[in-house]
């Protein structure tokens, strides 16, 4: 299974209640936001809803590292260490959909 980062490129104004309902459940609340999901069957059929208003693309490895390295946050607005960037990474607990933003 495939990582995949979704970006809002789009506003609110003129949004659909039901294309903004997938996206609050995708975490995508802000135009220009970005987050990280597992390609699979359920979140193709959402991005598939809601493509006008995201791109999305595979992420690898190393863009993703790069990715939580420079624009990550913890709760509390605290920056992220290449330590617990290269153990999320590695934790397959992590590869749920899940935000890292």
């Amino acid at each position: 299974m495939s990582k995949v980062a979704v970006i809002r490129v789009r506003g609110r104004a003129g949004v659909n209640r039901r294309i903004e309902d997938t996206m609050r459940l995708l975490k995508i609340y802000n135009k220009y936001h970005c987050v990280i999901i597992d390609y699979n069957k359920t979140s193709s059929g959402m991005l598939k809803k809601i493509k006008d208003y995201v791109t999305w693309g595979e992420i690898d490895k190393t863009t993703l590292t790069r990715l939580l390295s420079e624009r990550g946050r913890l709760p509390g607005n605290k920056k992220l260490n290449d330590a617990y960037v290269k153990e999320k990474i590695k934790d397959r607990r992590c590869s749920r959909s899940k935000t890292f933003f």
